[in-house]
């Protein structure tokens, strides 16, 4: 089952359909004027085939700072809602309303370093059984102590994510 409650903490096991259901928002959102020529992407654990994951479905797109707030009211009318800046000046969430929420939608200027990241997190999970299973385990172990507590297990889990950056940038 997709979805779940803001103050609810749930991993499950990686679901073959998550694929087809990023799929299937993102074309259900690139009518969206400012969004047209963009390309999707699909990020988190959602997006890494054989990965526990919360049940939310995580999707990036690039919008500069400047158009940002003109698609998130172009969003609120798709039926999401803004969670507001999330990382940095250059990064908007949204969420898909009502609850539970099912998707989450990462506006990230073009500029901004946090795009990148997130495209080689991922990508790096896909080719890398161990740190794959490294991540998995840390997740499972967070999730399990800090119960509900949403925030705490993102900002536990950066500290795996910052680390696996930081050896990518410094390979050749």
């Amino acid at each position: 089952m997709l979805g779940l409650y803001r103050d609810e903490l749930k991993l499950v096991d990686y679901d073959e359909s998550w694929p087809e259901q990023f799929e299937a928002e993102a074309i259900r959102l690139q009518p969206i004027e400012q969004l047209l020529s963009q390309k999707w992407q699909h990020i988190g654990s959602t997006a890494v085939p054989g990965l526990m994951a919360k049940p939310i479905i995580d999707m990036m797109i690039r919008v500069p700072k400047p158009q940002i707030q003109a698609v998130a009211d172009q969003l609120v009318e798709a039926g999401y809602q803004e969670g507001g800046f999330l990382y940095s000046e250059r990064s908007f969430l949204m969420f898909k309303a009502p609850e539970p929420i099912t998707h989450t939608l990462h506006l990230l200027d073009p500029d901004s370093d946090e795009y990148q990241d997130k495209l080689a997190f991922r990508d790096f999970l896909r080719s890398n059984e161990k740190a794959r299973s490294d991540y998995q385990q840390l997740k499972l172990k967070v999730s399990r102590r800090l119960r509900n507590d949403r925030k705490k297990y993102g900002q536990l889990k950066s500290f795996f994510i910052l680390n696996q950056l930081k050896k990518l940038r410094s390979q050749p």
